[in-house]
């Protein structure tokens, strides 16, 4: 069995089936390509797991006595959960579509990366109650 550099294999007869990708990448000049390093892999299960988070915190702010800084959280919170969904479904999308899957891919990258932002922002407000 051959082991290729995303650590497939190719099972020994199966030619290119374990190989990986070739994709356009967003900031890349038409005609360059680049070996898709399957990011969408990656922020799949991490973006799933961060709407669990931030609708647990939303669930444990509850507990607390109502604030202006607690309900801005809530707020935050709440929208950043929907950040993560949407990075979800279009890490899957990138997973299924094959002509679109290298923009589709770096579109769930950069929504993961605003919703982690922005989840970095709201601990630094909690944290300080900077409002």
């Amino acid at each position: 069995m051959d082991l290729h550099a995303d650590g497939q294999g190719t099972g020994g007869a199966g030619g290119d089936a374990g190989r990986a990708r070739v994709v356009r990448s967003l900031g890349a000049a038409p005609g360059t390509q680049t070996r898709s390093r399957n990011v969408a892999l990656h922020i799949l299960p991490t973006a799933a797991t961060m709407v669990g988070a931030c609708m647990t915190v939303i669930s444990i702010a509850k507990l607390s006595p109502p604030n202006s800084v607690r309900h801005l959280a809530d707020r935050l919170l709440g929208f950043d959960a929907l950040m993560f969904l949407a990075s979800v479904l279009l890490s899957y999308a990138s997973l299924r579509a094959r002509r679109w899957a290298g923009r589709l891919e770096g579109c769930a990258d950069l929504v993961f990366l605003c919703g982690m932002s922005l989840m970095a922002i709201i601990g630094i407000i909690v944290a300080f109650e900077v409002l």
